[in-house]
């Protein structure tokens, strides 16, 4: 992954990752007298991911209508029941967690995290690549460029 950002240029490349367990988007849920809500693990999730990216970017917001290109990592441990095989295999790609959370809730959490704190509207994303695979600890990596800026280079 590159790192080329600039505050006061054309030019930016967000790059930044949140440890622990990926959570998907839930559905919101209807309470008493008919008030819908967000369940709390999502919100606590999608304030991690802005927590991470203010931590980094405070000052930092892509400008409304430029378009963007967004990568997302998400990783998983391998199960500690797994056999040696398995292990083996997963550590070098070629298993790959088929488990929960689904990967397109992943990503809605993470776009609504960062929609208004990253960039002005989620609509500015005109390319997006997910993966999900194992690794030795669990988090997320989020990049995210102008599109004009995209190599194709990508998280794998």
């Amino acid at each position: 992954m590159m790192k080329d950002y600039r505050f006061n240029g054309e030019t930016m490349t967000i790059d930044f990752k949140v440890f622990g367990e990926a959570v998907g988007k839930q559905r919101p849920r209807l309470g008493k007298g008919g008030h819908i809500y967000t369940p709390r693990k999502t919100v606590e999730y999608e304030n991690l991911i802005k927590e991470a990216y203010t931590s980094q970017y405070a000052d930092f917001k892509f400008e409304k209508n430029i378009p963007l290109y967004v990568n997302i990592r998400i990783c998983k441990t391998i199960p500690k029941t797994a056999t040696k095989a398995f292990r083996d295999k997963a550590r070098v790609g070629e298993i790959f967690p088929t488990c929960k959370p689904d990967i397109d809730n992943v990503i809605k959490s993470i776009l609504d995290a960062l929609n208004g704190v990253a960039y002005c509207d989620d609509s500015q994303i005109v390319t997006l690549e997910a993966v999900k695979r194992y690794d030795c600890e669990e988090f997320v990596e989020i990049y995210i460029t102008r599109y004009d800026r995209y190599e194709g280079e990508g998280v794998e």
